[in-house]
């Protein structure tokens, strides 16, 4: 499968209402003449300007080379639309013109009944290989890795493995490294292909080969492999069962859509809209990823009002101390999600293990207490300076100390403790812990002023 070579930038725009005025006039061969150039990257840029009927058009009149390509760089809402309208004797020539792991991952979009006759239609080598690879979870190491990976055995002399890889690799689109197994083909090293051009024909790959051997399991969750990745600094990352023999391996492609991929959940978890998407069509599943999380925060903001009726008495007597409650809260707030942002990224590339929890515990509660005194002792400035009460300061100094302290603590453990059985940490952002530290806040806030209108002098200072 080849690829056009990437032109200079077009302006997509002009191009898209030139692919409209062709479509009108149901001219296909000057359509094809006028996309032709474009790499499938812009043609499927091209598509998310048309309305489907013209999406579906542009993409009947593409050679299935092309179309698999330009498949695969669609955004989902529209590959999902494109695929409603192809027959399975259609797609099944684009599935066979694509890697394994990216055919796997169109195959696995659709219905179970379409999906079987899409398969009868790709030869058997790749329709096992794509069966394969369906039988993973398609977050794990497992769902995302290639079947098609070159590979030479120790032994072999560099001429040989130069021999085996044009026999049985010639078809692949592009061999960034080579791995090297035993005779169980178990995986012992890696070699680079210029590595091998560059060597003596007689010397054997044992001699020439990196012996660092880093794999990942299938079962692997693919955020996992992408953090070994990084941590190893790894251009592919291979895939091994339980015995070290190479199944697969991750290409540095896949592992780029997967950091991009768990960055984007992360920030709408943050935003709390789930998984909606913008390109999404449908409302009602944008109400449903979002409605949860705006409940959870109507909830927060009924428990937080009714935490402050059950104190009404105390703010009517003593009305300044209503007026810090914004600035305590987001305060607080901010702590809350630097907090638990450091934890989900540490969790993330791995930079601690949750072995290391107390280490974590400890440097976050001093760390908690140097920010809330600071803060606090700046507020209460603020507060005498501005209303000239010291028992109000010290108060505020006390109140502002402890929600701070609160917040940091709940903002690294409630990650952690959803890391510790199996929940993805990010859930923990946005509404679920400004949520949960609002309600906590302000009780302890309100309690903390309670405690100092119970003695009569600062009550009476308050006043």
């Amino acid at each position: 499968m080849t690829t056009p070579e990437p032109s200079l930038p077009r302006d997509l725009d002009q191009i898209a209402r030139e692919v409209k005025a062709h479509i009108e006039n149901a001219e296909v061969e000057p359509l094809l003449q006028l996309i032709a150039p474009l790499h499938p990257a812009d043609i499927a840029e091209t598509m998310e300007r048309l309305d489907r009927f013209e999406q579906n058009f542009l993409f009947d009149a593409l050679e299935p080379e092309v179309g698999s390509q330009v498949l695969l760089e669609l955004e989902d809402a529209t590959r999902e639309d494109v695929l409603e309208g192809l027959d399975e004797q259609r797609l099944g020539p684009m599935v066979d013109e694509m890697d394994s792991d990216d055919a796997a991952d169109i195959v696995g979009e659709l219905d179970e009944e379409v999906r079987e006759r899409v398969l009868q239609q790709v030869p058997e080598e790749h329709r096992v290989e794509v069966e394969t690879l369906l039988t993973y979870p398609e977050d794990s190491a497992g769902g995302i890795m290639a079947l098609e990976v070159p590979w030479v055995r120790k032994t072999h002399t560099v001429a040989r493995a130069i021999e085996m890889i044009r026999e049985h690799h010639r078809d692949m689109e592009e061999i960034s490294e080579i791995f090297v197994v035993d005779r169980e083909r178990r995986l012992v090293g890696s070699i680079l292909p210029v590595e091998l051009l560059l060597a003596d024909p007689d010397a054997l790959v044992a001699d020439i080969m990196d012996t660092e051997a880093v794999s990942v399991r299938p079962e692997t969750d693919q955020q996992e492999a992408a953090a070994v990745a990084s941590k190893y600094d790894l251009l592919n990352v291979p895939v091994t069962d339980d015995r070290n023999r190479l199944l697969g391996v991750i290409t540095y492609d896949d592992i780029f859509d997967v950091i991009e991929e768990e960055e984007h959940e992360d920030i709408s978890y943050i935003a709390g809209t789930g998984e909606d998407e913008p390109a999404e069509r449908s409302v009602m599943k944008a109400v449903r990823e979002r409605g949860p999380w705006l409940m959870l925060g109507l909830g927060g903001s009924i428990g937080s009002a009714m935490v402050m009726a059950a104190f009404e008495g105390s703010l009517k007597q003593h009305l300044a101390v209503a007026f810090f409650v914004p600035a305590v809260m987001a305060t607080a707030g901010s702590v809350a999600i630097q907090a638990s942002s450091l934890v989900v990224r540490g969790l993330a590339t791995g930079s601690f293990a949750l072995q290391g929890v107390p280490i974590v515990l400890w440097r976050e509660l001093r760390t908690s207490v140097l920010l809330g005194v600071g803060l606090g002792i700046l507020l209460g400035l603020f507060a005498f300076v501005w209303m000239g009460n010291g028992a109000l300061a010290l108060c505020l100094l006390s109140a502002l100390g402890l929600v701070v302290i609160n917040a940091a603590l709940s903002g690294t453990m409630i990650p952690l403790a959803l890391k510790r059985v199996g929940i993805d940490p990010a859930v923990a952002m946005g509404p679920f812990i400004t949520t949960l530290n609002d309600v906590m806040g302000i009780a302890i806030y309100l309690l903390v002023v309670l405690l100092f209108l119970s003695g009569q002098a600062p009550a009476a200072a308050l006043q």
